[in-house]
């Protein structure tokens, strides 16, 4: 994330700051390690976000997913996102 890309006004140093006193609330130093501490606990309940383990076909991203994402919300998040971001990640994984 770079300050472009940062939806939160405060700023990308606040998002950060915020992320990094989570990620030490539950014992996690650092946004590295939380990542990889997410993804254990991904494949320890066997969870899987790729499209084909969900048996999603890429042509039916667009009919099943992207149509159905609430826009309003995407300005929650604290990077900047948008449907063709959100359709190129769904593709690649």
């Amino acid at each position: 994330m770079n300050n472009f890309d940062c939806n939160d006004p405060r700023g990308i140093e606040y998002v950060i700051k915020s992320i990094e006193e989570i990620l030490n609330f539950i014992d996690l130093p650092g946004i590295k390690k939380g990542v990889v501490k997410i993804n254990e606990y991904k494949n320890e309940i066997g969870i899987s976000l790729n499209m084909t383990d969900l048996k999603i076909a890429k042509k039916e991203i667009g009919s099943k997913i992207l149509k159905n994402i609430n826009l309003e919300r995407l300005n929650n998040n604290p990077r900047k996102v948008n449907i063709n971001d959100i359709h190129k990640y769904l593709i690649k994984n």
